[in-house]
């Protein structure tokens, strides 16, 4: 089988006619040239969007976890409130020993307030004797480490607030009360005193 022999250009025939084949070549290669550069931009971008996503550029949306910050709480509701703080070190009596940082441990948020009952008194009613009485319904519960700071996103209403230490020696415990659509700020004092 014979080979087809290559196509040629027309020859041109005057002048003006050399010069509109030549324009038409020019923009034939602007076209491609344009189409070519195109197609590499739009692959870069799409591999540029891929390491990003995968955390490998900066700004992408995923990173390494030792690399994340802490979690952000969701947006309050206009139904709920919030409450946030730390956790003041026991240091005891008479311990002055500058300032320390905000103590690690467990914060559970009991819905309702503390209440004293009578326990027992003296047969004259001049000494008498009580025992704290916390409500027994959980809301929340988290576990902070040292000088980070709790948060509770929780309906409105009346709640104590009960610190365990890290260590398990001592708690500490604080009646807030929460409104919609606000954000308390308040320690857990030091009961250690």
């Amino acid at each position: 089988m014979r080979a087809a022999p290559p196509i040629a250009a027309p020859a041109a025939q005057t002048p003006a006619e050399a010069d509109a084949l030549i324009a038409e070549a020019r923009a034939h290669a602007r076209r491609r040239r344009r189409k070519t550069a195109l197609v590499v931009i739009a692959i870069a971008a799409a591999i540029g969007g891929v390491l990003a996503g995968a955390g490998i550029l900066p700004g992408g949306r995923a990173a390494p976890a030792a690399r994340r910050g802490p979690s952000r709480p969701a947006p309050l509701t206009a139904h709920t409130g919030a409450v946030t703080g730390y956790i003041d070190p026991c240091q005891g009596l008479g311990i002055a020993r500058g300032p320390e940082p905000y103590a690690a441990g467990t914060v559970t948020a009991l819905r309702g307030h503390q209440t004293y009952e009578l326990v027992g008194s003296e047969s004259n009613r001049t000494y008498q004797t009580y025992r704290l009485v916390l409500p027994t319904a959980v809301a929340a519960r988290q576990h902070v480490s040292e000088n980070h700071r709790f948060y509770f996103d929780l309906p409105p209403g009346q709640y104590v607030l009960v610190g365990r230490y890290a260590d398990g020696n001592a708690t500490t415990l604080l009646d807030v009360s929460i409104s919609a659509g606000r954000v308390l700020h308040q320690n857990l004092p030091d009961f250690c005193k």
